[in-house]
């Protein structure tokens, strides 16, 4: 769980939540050097994983992947720019496209590490790209994520 005063700061970025989905298991190591309006930047580590247990080979395993990958991965487009965020009106976070690349078979019911970056973050736009890998530093899969991101009174 996100602690209160790290929430605080995150509000202007109205989609992220401090409850953690029922369904993943997610921590953030140094959560208040990364989350902090003073000191996040444009990229975010963190480690994931499924709470269900999933059968081996199972066609379930890549659509599990896909929908945790989603999870805080457009973080680093906006991360450089939490502190200018601070006194504007909420910015609303909308992912434009999602893809993955998978590298290797894997489940992810076991922990991954996930580290993502934003080369680009302008005009409104994000792009966010993750590198997951495992336990061992096995690389699994690659993320990439543009996101749409715009203040409600229409400038970005």
């Amino acid at each position: 769980m996100i602690p209160d005063g790290l929430m605080a700061q995150l509000r202007p970025l109205g989609p992220y939540s401090q409850h953690i989905k029922p369904s993943m298991d997610f921590r953030i190591p140094e959560i208040e050097r990364q989350l902090s309006a003073a000191t996040a930047e444009p990229r975010l580590r963190f480690w994931i994983r499924s709470r269900q247990p999933l059968t081996t080979a199972s066609r379930a395993q890549a659509a599990v992947f896909a929908y945790l990958s989603d999870w805080w991965l457009n973080f680093s487009s906006v991360g450089g720019h939490l502190g200018d965020l601070q006194s504007r009106a909420p910015l609303y976070l909308s992912s434009l496209n999602h893809c993955i690349w998978f590298h290797r078979v894997f489940s992810p019911d076991a922990w991954m590490h996930v580290e993502t970056e934003s080369p680009c973050a302008d005009g409104g736009r994000g792009l966010s790209i993750a590198r997951v890998h495992d336990r061992d530093g096995a690389m699994l899969a690659t993320a990439i994520q543009e996101t749409l991101m715009v203040h409600p009174e229409g400038d970005a």
